[in-house]
């Protein structure tokens, strides 16, 4: 069934990530002006639309009392192939016709890398892979504690070795760039999502 507010919270967040990358375009104030200050406090605000995003999936996948391990594990599967499906037409359009991002440089490590704003998908797919243990827990659901806890020790082992492995090459580098532990940061906005989604918050903590 679909949650109104949270359709709502992702239509906000859309309008303030298009700002956001657009509105710098027009940023060319004198740094003493007070609307330099305006602009620069406006767009720390907008920042923040990219993790009501995290949020978002927190309340809906921890908000259900069942959630299915290879369902689950098929939408970070298939974040994955939109990241690269993306990156290939991104890098392919800048390649052939723009030449701003990939000029100079190697076809295939570009689409590997991901293309600019990109790094969102595999982000959240990486979030969606640890969402399972922590549902498990939540829940009590052994099953889903026992195979949260194993893809996790895969996953992470498999970030560490990768990452230790000396003299890398070009190819290899771009391959495991787009899943920086780094990214996990994201991942504590969805319990917090999940938490503020129950509260009934006043109306002064709501605009807080």
């Amino acid at each position: 069934m679909r949650k109104a507010s949270l359709d709502v919270c992702r239509v906000l967040a859309c309008m303030a990530v298009v700002l956001g990358h657009s509105g710098m375009l027009f940023w060319d104030f004198d740094p003493s002006a007070p609307v330099w200050a305006a602009y620069n406090l406006l767009f720390v605000i907008l920042r923040s639309s990219v993790l009501l995003f995290f949020m978002v999936s927190g309340a809906l996948f921890l908000g259900r009392e069942k959630l299915d391990f290879k369902k689950h594990l098929r939408r970070a599967g298939h974040m994955i192939v939109l990241y690269y499906v993306w990156s290939l037409i991104c890098n392919g359009i800048d390649y052939l016709f723009l030449h701003y991002w990939t000029s100079g440089n190697a076809f295939l490590p570009l689409v590997l890398r991901g293309y600019f704003h990109l790094w969102f998908l595999p982000t959240m797919a990486m979030c969606y892979c640890a969402l399972p243990l922590l549902h498990g827990m939540l829940y009590n659901n052994w099953d889903n504690i026992r195979r949260g806890a194993i893809l996790m020790a895969v996953i992470v082992c498999a970030q560490a070795t990768l990452n230790a492995v000396p003299n890398k090459s070009e190819l290899f580098a771009a391959l495991i760039a787009p899943y920086d532990f780094r990214y996990y940061r994201y991942f504590v906005m969805m319990p917090l999502g999940f938490v503020l989604y129950r509260e009934k918050l006043s109306n002064r903590a709501l605009a807080i």
